[in-house]
Parts: structure tokens; sequence; C-alpha cells
């Protein structure tokens, strides 16, 4: 539950997409929320591929980076395809002068048309509406998984005309293609993270003091797990052929339900004025 602050790790049996740490968190959950939202995935979607679609892979592709561009292109007939012309090492960013591990999660807070760090950033992958997103992969919850797939990008990507379409993009937002039809523009930069502890903040929410937060007031400690091309490649190519058939892989499907309880939570929030 997005409550719990403790490792999720029994799985709804019917649905498969919403995890719980207990089974009494499971009977609240389903009672408030998840059993007008549970049901089992009307199109479990395989993979198609096969060994053959790696024969054509080098070592190089299977070799670990902390941070992978997906650059915009159109849609590609393979995994190769996908890791060598869709993919390449965005390594480099740590060698922005002032940039490290210890502020992914606070990169929003040099998140200005003046902070120099940003600036670099933007300007390194061509983001031109002033500011950028880190958004967490469609299908992963840091509340509830311990591995998850992180996204940065231009905050307004779909608006700006200037920056390329980015197919694959569609894979890490997938209700752009499915329900508001609107384009993944631009270089997207993904990384892993391995969420290793989970803490409870001090400091109430709001905004003027979220600008304040520091590495020590974070919700998550987490490290930054090595991922590769082919894998990626092979996530991407996967996710885009869910898509153009209208079939749901596991990861989809959880997006699906869980987005569904969060409109009800949502809708259920009565204001104090």
């Amino acid at each position: 539950m997005d409550q719990c602050r403790f490792y999720a790790v029994q799985t709804c049996s019917k649905c498969k997409s919403v995890a719980y740490c207990s089974k009494e968190c499971q009977i609240k959950h389903w009672k408030s929320v998840h059993k007008s939202c549970c049901k089992p995935n009307p199109n479990p979607a395989k993979l198609k591929g096969s060994l053959s679609q790696f024969k054509s892979l080098t070592p190089d592709d299977f070799k670990g980076h902390e941070f992978l561009l997906i650059k915009p292109t159109g849609r590609l007939n393979s995994i190769d395809e996908i890791c060598h012309q869709c993919l390449e090492s965005a390594d480099d960013i740590l060698d922005i002068p002032g940039f490290g591990h210890n502020q992914l999660e606070v990169m929003w807070a040099h998140n200005n048309q003046h902070d120099p760090i940003a600036k670099a950033i933007r300007e390194k992958y061509g983001w031109s509406s002033g500011t950028y997103a880190i958004e967490t992969m469609a299908g992963y919850a840091r509340k509830e998984d311990i591995m998850c797939n992180v996204i940065i990008c231009d905050d307004s990507f779909r608006s700006m005309m200037d920056q390329e379409p980015n197919y694959y993009g569609y894979a890490c937002f997938p209700d752009l293609f499915t329900k508001l039809k609107q384009p993944v523009r631009g270089n997207l930069v993904m990384y892993r993270i391995i969420v290793k502890n989970r803490k409870i903040r001090n400091k109430a929410s709001s905004f003027f003091q979220l600008n304040l937060t520091e590495d020590s007031d974070l919700e998550y400690e987490y490290e930054i797990c090595p991922l590769n091309k082919a894998e990626v490649a092979c996530m991407l190519f996967d996710r885009m052929n869910n898509l153009e058939d209208e079939t749901y892989s596991r990861r989809h499907w959880r997006h699906e339900i869980r987005s569904m309880e969060r409109d009800i939570e949502d809708n259920a929030i009565t204001l104090p004025f």
C-alpha cells in the first residue's frame, strides 16, 4: 500500500499487479479501493523474441552503464537496431562539474534557468523548455519495488516542437500512446535504482519546504544499478509490440490497475475548505 513503508513481498493472486507487505495490508487495501479495480490481465503478452535476435549483438551491448540515452528515432525493426541506433551511453553526465550520484534525487533543487548544473544538463541533451523532469518509468513504484527504472527528460517535451519525436519514449510513458495520443519528444536519459531503505519524511510536504529538502530528508535511500543496451533494447522492443498490438505486459497491466486506484483515491480526498 502507498501508506505502508515496509517491503512488499506478496502479490495479489488475481491481477498480479499490486504488492503487499502483509495479509493485513492486503485486506485493508481490498476493502478501500482494490476490490473495484482488481481483474486479471485480459491480454497477457508473451515475449515474441528468439535467440536469433541477439546473434548480431556485440560484447559492448552487454556492458554495464549507469546512464543510458534513449535517442529520438522512428520505429526500428530489431533489438540490434535499437541497440545501435537508439541507445548510447550517457555515463558522461557525471562529468558535468558539480554533478554526482548524491544529487540524483534532488536534481529538481537545481532545476531553474540560472543554476549552472541544470543549465549544463539541459544544454547537453537539447532540452529547451527551461526545466527537466525526473519520472519513474511506467509500471514501477518506489513505494513497492526494490528496483526501479527512472527517466530524466525535458519537463515539457510534448510541446517542444524543436525536438524530434522519440518513438521508444512511448515505452516509458505509455499513456501518451494509448490515451492522450501525444508524442514523446527529445532525448531521454534512463538509469536504474535499487531502493535500499524507505524513510518517512519528518518535514511536512509543502512547496517551500520541498525546495529546502536535503539528502538526509529523502524518503528513499538508494544506489544506482548498472544496466546494459541489450536488456533495455529488449524491454523497449517488447513494450512497443505490446502497445501496438493492444496487449498488456505485466508492467503495463500493473500501470493500468494502479492508475485506476489512484484516480479513486484522489477523488476520495476532501479538502478542508
